[in-house]
């Protein structure tokens, strides 16, 4: 009887911690095209949690969710040099910075890259980067870690 009991509390407490509050679902997979159009909640970096109430810091950069949750996109891919990337694209992220103040920013997350020249064979590396300005306009933008995790809104 006893073991019995303690998987029930080690599942009721592995429900209640490891789920996201709000029926939302943390993907760690958010690289697959199936996932979008989605809203999404909050975007995981290691330790840190961009959503709208909490920032994710890059250099003199600060980012965070303009609104509850954000919609992300999966854009198909183009090649204009035999590399062919898919990728996701989160939108209406306001970035703040101490000298310019606040401005429309956006991430472009790189789920996947094919080289489309068999000669080269060559592996590409995946990237993720914050732009600065308002999609699709870039002003500036940066290379970022890319996300552990994208928290979908379900």
């Amino acid at each position: 009887m006893r073991p019995i009991l303690r998987s029930a509390l080690a599942a009721a407490l592995f429900a209640l911690f490891a789920v996201p509050p709000g029926g939302a679902i943390a993907q760690d997979n958010w690289r697959h095209a199936a996932h979008y159009p989605a809203r999404i909640q909050a975007t995981v970096f290691g330790n840190w949690r961009m959503n709208a109430t909490n920032g994710v810091t890059w250099g003199s950069w600060t980012a965070r969710f303009g609104s509850k949750s954000l919609l992300a996109t999966y854009v198909p891919p183009s090649s204009p040099h035999g590399i062919a990337c898919f990728n996701v694209v989160v939108k209406d992220i306001i970035c703040r910075n101490a000298v310019v103040g606040e401005q429309p920013c956006w991430l472009q997350l790189t789920a996947s890259c094919i080289d489309t020249n068999a000669e080269r064979k060559r592996r590409v590396e995946s990237t993720c980067s914050l732009n600065l300005g308002a999609h699709p306009k870039i002003t500036e933008f940066f290379l970022i870690d890319c996300p552990h995790q994208l928290v979908f809104d379900r």
